[in-house]
C-alpha cells in the first residue's frame, strides 16, 4: 500500500492569512488612536486647570481673542496709528473686565465648594469627615476650587 503525499499546498509555509494582517492593522490603529486621545487629554486637562486657576496671564483664552481681534480690526479697517491706539485702550478694558469677572467667579465658585464639603461633613460620621475633605482638597485643589 502506498500513501501519496499531500498537495504541495499543505505541506508548504503559507503566507499569514490576509484576515490576521487585517486583525495587526487594526489594532496598531486603535493603540495609536488610544495613545492620542489619552496624551491629548492629558494635555487638554493640565490646560483647562491653569485656565481655570487663571495662571495662563496674558496667555488665556480672552487675552489671545481679544489681541487676534485688534489685528483683524487694524488690518480690515487700515486703522492709523491713533484709531488702532483707540482700539486697544477700549479691548484692555474688556480684558480686565473678563479678568474681574473671572475672579469672582472663582472666589463663588470656592465658596459654593467649601460650602458643599461642609455640609456633606455634617451627614458623615466624624471619622470619615477628615477623609472626605483630604479627598476633595485632592481633586478640587488643582482647579482652584478649594484653598
Amino acid at each position: 500500500m502506498t500513501t501519496t503525499p499531500p498537495p504541495p499546498a499543505l505541506t508548504s509555509p503559507a503566507a499569514p492569512p490576509r484576515g490576521r494582517a487585517l486583525v495587526l492593522l487594526f489594532l496598531v490603529f486603535l493603540l495609536g488612536a488610544a495613545s492620542g486621545i489619552g496624551g491629548g487629554l492629558l494635555l487638554l486637562r493640565g490646560l483647562a486647570h491653569r485656565a481655570w486657576a487663571g495662571e495662563l496671564g496674558e496667555h488665556s483664552p480672552i487675552e489671545i481673542v481679544t489681541s487676534s481681534m485688534e489685528h483683524q480690526i487694524a488690518a480690515e479697517l487700515q486703522l492709523t496709528p491713533e484709531e488702532r491706539q483707540a482700539v486697544q485702550d477700549e479691548l484692555a478694558v474688556t480684558v480686565q473686565r473678563f479678568r474681574d469677572l473671572r475672579l469672582k467667579l472663582r472666589s463663588d465658585s470656592r465658596d459654593i465648594v467649601e460650602d458643599t464639603v461642609q455640609r456633606i461633613e455634617q451627614r458623615l460620621p466624624p471619622e470619615k469627615r477628615a477623609e472626605l475633605r483630604a479627598r476633595a482638597g485632592t481633586r478640587l485643589r488643582p482647579w482652584g476650587l478649594m484653598k
